[in-house]
C-alpha cells in the first residue's frame, strides 16, 4: 500500500533541523523551496502516517502495545504502561501478561501467559505470527491505582519493523582546511508500516566528525540531513554516514551506511570559461498594427494601435561557467573598465541560495542552488544556478555552475494609442474603447564608451575557491536600423480567421563588441 510521507531537509550545525517538503513514495518528484522554510527541530514527529501501537487504559493505569515482525520472522512484543522507546522506567508494575493471536474471525488460535518480575515494562519474543495479524495483548496492573489491581486489554496489529536506510550521499569534489564541507545524505524508511528515530553519524577516516541526534522518520518517510564537518588537514577523506541506534530498532541493518570521499585541498583560483557582449544604443521604434479577427466568419473584435519606444540602452552582460558545483556562501564582484579606466564597480557579499531543488527518479538525483540578486540603482544582476547529478548505482557526480553577472542601463519612452472593438457573440452588442498610454523606464546610469571595454569577474566560494574572469572587448560602431513597409495579409485556423497588417521603422545606431572563451562546455564529471 502507497503512503503519502515528506521530504524533511536536516540543516546541522550543533543540532539538527527539518524542513517540510512534498514527497510521495509512488512517483519520484522535486523537491522545490522558494521561500524560507519552516524549521523544527529533528526530532519533532514532523507526521506520523505509521500504523501506530494500541493502547488502552483501566482507571488510572494505561497499558500499550507493539508488535514488531523482524527480517528474521521472530516478532517481538512489548508491553508499557508509559510511552515506549523513552529509556525511562515506567509507573507501576505489570505482574502478568498474556498473549492470544488471532485469526482472520478474531478468534484465539491459542494463549500464553507470562509471570513478570516487576516494573512498568514487559518484552518477550514469539516466531509464530505474521504481518497484519492481529493479536490480543492484555496486563495486569499494580503500584498505580491505590489498593487496586487494573487489567487492561489491548488488540495490536503486527508491523514490519522499521527499516532506516542512508543513500544518496551528496560531497563536493573538494574542500579547502579550516572551511565547512557541506555533505548531505538521504534517509529514507523502507518498509511502510512505522516510522523511527535514529542517529546519523558522520565519519571521516573512520573518526565522528558531525552528528545528528534523534531524527525522526516517518513511515515510508524521506528527510534529508546536511554536515558541516571542518577539516584541519588536507587529503583524501573517506566519508561513510551512518544510522545508529535506532528505535524501535531496524529491520535491516546491512543496509545503514553510505560512502564517499572528498578531497581536502589549497584555495584553489580558477580561471571561467566566458561569453561577454557590451552594447551601447540610441533606439527609436516606431510601429502601426491594425487586426480584424473573425469566429465562423463572423467579425469578433477589431483592433488598431501606433507604438513608439524611443531612447537608449546599455548593457554590459557576462556569461561565465565552470565545471563544478560550488559552495555557499558566495561573493561576486563585477567591475568595468573603459579603455582601462575603471568605470563601474559592484559587488555582493555572503550570498546564500534563494531556492533550492533536490530530487530523485530513483536512478539520478539532481540538486540545484540558485541565487537571484538585482540592484535596480546600479541596474547590476546576478543569477547563479549551481547543479550536481549523481548516478546512484555508480556514485559518479555530474557537476556545473553556470551565471550571469550584468550590468543593464537605459532611459526608454514608450507610448501606445489605440483603439478596441469587439461584440457580443450573442447578443451582437458592440463595445468600443480607446486608450493613449506614456511609460518611461529608468536603470542605472549611462557609461560614455570609447575603443576598448572590460570586465573583472571574481566568484569566491563558501571554501575559499576563487573564479576569475577578465575579458576586454573591442568596440565597433553598429547601424541595425531598419524598416517594414506596410503589408497585409489574411490567416486562418479551424473556426477562426482574421486580416493582420503591420508597418513598423527602426534606428538603432550605437557601438558593441563580443568576446568569449572558446573550452568546450562540459561538465565535469567525478567518480566517488
Amino acid at each position: 500500500m502507497l503512503k503519502q510521507s515528506y521530504v524533511a531537509v536536516v540543516y546541522l550545525a550543533l543540532s539538527c533541523l527539518t524542513l517540510f517538503a512534498l514527497f510521495s513514495t509512488s512517483s519520484a518528484q522535486t523537491v522545490n523551496t522558494t521561500s524560507k522554510p519552516q524549521l523544527v527541530p529533528n526530532a519533532r514527529r514532523y507526521k506520523e502516517s505509521g500504523l501506530k501501537p494500541a493502547s488502552g487504559r483501566s482507571g488510572s493505569a494505561s497499558l500499550t502495545g507493539r508488535a514488531l515482525l523482524g527480517r528474521d520472522g521472530a516478532t517481538t512484543i512489548e508491553l508499557s504502561t508509559g510511552h515506549l522507546d523513552t529509556g525511562q522506567t515506567q509507573p507501576g508494575n505489570i505482574n502478568k501478561s498474556q498473549i492470544k493471536p488471532l485469526d482472520d474471525n478474531g478468534a484465539a488460535l491459542y494463549a500464553r501467559n507470562y509471570t513478570n518480575s516487576g516494573g512498568g515494562y514487559f518484552t518477550t519474543t514469539v516466531n509464530d505470527l505474521y504481518r497484519g495479524q492481529q493479536v490480543q495483548l492484555q496486563a495486569t496492573i499494580n503500584g498505580i491505582d491505590a489498593n487496586r489491581t487494573n487489567v487492561v486489554t489491548v488488540v495490536e496489529t503486527v508491523k514490519v519493523r522499521p527499516d532506516l536506510s542512508p543513500s544518496d550521499l551528496s560531497v563536493p569534489a573538494r574542500g579547502v582546511p579550516g572551511n565547512p564541507v557541506n555533505v548531505s545524505v538521504v534517509l529514507r524508511e523502507l518498509r511502510g508500516d512505522s516510522g523511527a528515530t535514529t542517529n546519523l553519524v558522520l565519519y571521516a577516516d573512520g573518526t565522528a566528525v558531525d552528528r545528528a541526534n534523534g531524527v525522526w522518520v516517518d513511515a515510508g518517510g524521506t528527510v534529508s540531513c546536511v554536515f558541516t564537518p571542518t577539516f584541519s588537514s588536507a587529503g583524501t577523506k573517506q566519508l561513510e554516514v551512518k544510522a545508529e541506534q535506532t528505535a524501535p530498532g531496524d529491520y535491516d541493518i546491512s543496509n545503514n551506511a553510505v560512502t564517499g570521499i572528498v578531497v581536502i585541498g589549497p584555495i584553489t583560483s580558477t580561471e571561467l570559461n566566458y561569453n561577454v557582449q557590451i552594447v551601447d544604443g540610441d533606439d527609436d521604434y516606431r510601429a502601426h498594427v491594425y487586426e480584424k479577427r473573425y469566429f465562423n466568419g463572423v467579425l469578433q473584435t477589431e483592433h488598431e494601435e501606433d507604438f513608439t519606444a524611443k531612447g537608449w540602452q546599455q548593457q554590459a552582460n557576462f556569461f561565465g561557467w565552470t565545471a563544478r558545483m560550488v559552495s555557499f556562501p558566495l561573493t561576486i564582484s563585477h567591475k568595468e573598465t573603459n579603455d582601462g579606466a575603471l568605470v563601474f564597480s559592484d559587488s555582493y557579499a555572503n550570498l546564500t541560495p534563494t531556492s533550492v531543488i533536490d530530487g530523485s527518479d530513483g536512478v539520478t538525483r539532481f540538486i540545484a542552488y540558485n541565487v537571484f540578486q538585482y540592484d535596480s540603482s546600479t541596474g547590476h544582476y546576478f543569477n547563479l544556478s549551481s547543479t550536481a547529478t549523481i548516478d546512484l548505482a555508480t556514485g559518479a557526480r555530474t557537476e556545473l555552475t553556470s551565471f550571469s553577472s550584468s550590468r543593464q542601463a537605459g532611459d526608454v519612452t514608450y507610448h501606445s494609442a489605440g483603439y478596441e472593438r469587439f461584440w457580443d457573440g450573442d447578443s451582437g452588442e458592440e463595445f468600443f474603447y480607446t486608450w493613449n498610454t506614456t511609460d518611461v523606464v529608468r536603470a542605472g546610469t549611462r557609461i560614455p564608451l570609447g575603443a576598448h571595454y572590460g570586465i573583472n569577474i571574481s566568484l569566491t566560494t563558501g571554501d575559499g575557491s576563487v573564479y576569475t574572469a577578465s575579458p576586454e572587448v573591442t568596440l565597433n560602431p553598429f547601424d541595425n536600423s531598419g524598416q517594414q513597409p506596410y503589408m497585409c495579409f489574411d490567416w486562418s485556423f479551424d473556426e477562426f480567421s482574421g486580416t493582420s497588417c503591420i508597418q513598423n521603422e527602426r534606428v538603432w545606431i550605437g557601438k558593441h563588441g563580443f568576446a568569449f572563451k572558446d573550452n568546450p562546455w562540459v561538465p565535469q564529471v567525478v567518480i566517488q
